[in-house]
């Protein structure tokens, strides 16, 4: 998780409500979020990343570089768990590509500014399709700014089981980046904005970076994903093909 050095006495004054406290999900959540799983990377670190068809997984573009020296990770040294709970999980899978927003440039030292937000997205190839009957893949839909959101996610705190925020409150929407009112932390990189869709939870936005107000008020800056899809899936073709070209 990374940390936004933007200046956001703008938003001291915004009055909310507070959003619920942090809860593990319960069992029959846990198979409803099952497209919600971890982003493994080189053994070491994770994100949270969301299936969203059968063989793509969405997350943030950070995940795919070392923190430390912005390096690319290499896609043989990732794996994707979806709905793991504790030693369970509902489906496992490898990586075979995966591409960032064409334009992204990773950031060294966990910093980045709204620039670097609104381009922090990442799609992910599976190396084998997950059946929608062992996990049904979450829809991609807008960020409405006065919709209810929540966050399901594998933070640091509880790494191996998911959780879930609910109740965040979207305090200011700058386009493609908005701000929500729900404290993040490591892990939670990459994680699914939720909102009621008609058939279900749609995935409004991405969790790319945690930062605070004037007056300490933790916030999670998040990316909405609808606008950037039809160029993610460009990019992460032009990667497919290129490894296949080897």
């Amino acid at each position: 998780m990374r940390a936004v050095a933007a200046a956001l006495t703008f938003l001291a004054s915004a009055a909310l409500a507070q959003p619920a406290p942090q809860r593990m999900l319960d069992d029959a959540e846990a198979r409803a979020y099952a497209a919600v799983g971890r982003l493994n990377v080189a053994g070491d670190r994770h994100c949270t990343a969301t299936l969203i068809s059968d063989r793509l997984v969405l997350t943030a573009a950070h995940c795919l570089f070392n923190g430390r020296t912005g390096r690319r990770s290499e896609v043989g040294s990732m794996k994707f768990v979806a709905g793991q709970r504790r030693d369970e999980y509902a489906a496992l899978r490898g990586v075979v590509a995966a591409a960032p927003l064409p334009d992204y440039a990773p950031s060294i030292g966990g910093r980045s500014d709204l620039m670097g937000v609104a381009l922090d997205l990442a799609l992910v190839e599976l190396d084998e399709p997950i059946p929608p009957e062992v996990v049904a893949p979450l829809r991609v839909g807008p960020l409405a700014a006065g919709e209810p959101q929540w966050i399901v996610a594998y933070g640091r705190d509880r790494a191996y089981a998911a959780s879930i925020r609910e109740g965040c409150g979207v305090i200011e929407d700058l386009e493609i980046v908005a701000v929500l009112d729900c404290a993040v932390t490591f892990g939670v990189s990459g994680a699914p904005v939720l909102a009621a869709g008609p058939d279900g939870p749609l995935v409004t936005a991405v969790v790319s970076a945690m930062s605070a107000d004037g007056a300490g008020r933790e916030l999670a800056f998040v990316v909405s994903a609808a606008p950037a899809m039809d160029e993610l899936a460009a990019a992460l073709a032009d990667a497919a093909g290129g490894l296949a070209g080897r």
